[in-house]
């Protein structure tokens, strides 16, 4: 229950289409004065996550209109879309039971005490995301003497070596496994 329940009453009962109220006039239908913020047209504003009574007026079917700071006075005016108009209770669908399988396997999985369920299943796999890691089957492409240096290039970047990893690694400059990388990316184009 809201401390603005009377002043959505007062406008969801009305028929008019539009209504002219005075910040007294409110104030009297409340039972409370409007706080300090009504002096300034922003808390007039129509959106809904501006403040409570906001939204009130809002769910009630209105939009403030023709706000006078000055004369301190509000024009209401029904707000003929009305997508935000709240649904009242009585029409509201009820709501659909839960099927009796939800939970039915409640119970039947059990979670050995001590184990970690964040961590990964790949002891290696934390290693990746280092800037030194290096594959184990990286290794063997560094150390297979058959290879050409270019050879071993294009196999440690089909592995997903970073290029600069590649270049570490082979003991070559940066802009040589490039060179070598984007030659074989216009022979492919």
């Amino acid at each position: 229950m809201s401390k603005y329940d009377k002043f959505a009453s007062f406008l969801s009962a009305s028929h008019k289409p539009e209504i002219r109220l005075t910040f007294a006039e409110i104030e009297a239908i409340l039972g409370f004065p409007l706080p300090a913020s009504k002096s300034y047209q922003a808390w007039w504003s129509n959106n809904p996550w501006n403040n409570v009574m906001t939204k009130v007026w809002l769910d009630a079917g209105f939009k403030s209109s023709q706000v006078d700071i000055a004369g301190e006075q509000v024009v209401f005016v029904r707000d003929t879309m009305a997508e935000h108009v709240a649904i009242p209770i009585e029409t509201a669908q009820p709501a659909v039971p839960r099927s009796p399988l939800f939970g039915l396997m409640k119970g039947t999985s059990i979670i050995a005490p001590g184990v970690d369920l964040t961590e990964p299943a790949d002891p290696d796999w934390g290693k990746v995301y280092d800037d030194d890691y290096v594959p184990p089957s990286a290794k063997l492409v560094v150390e297979d003497r058959s290879l050409s240096i270019s050879d071993k290039i294009r196999e440690l970047n089909e592995m997903g070596v970073s290029r600069a990893q590649i270049a570490r690694l082979l003991g070559k400059r940066y802009q040589h496994v490039r060179n070598v990388l984007t030659a074989d990316a216009r022979k492919a184009g």
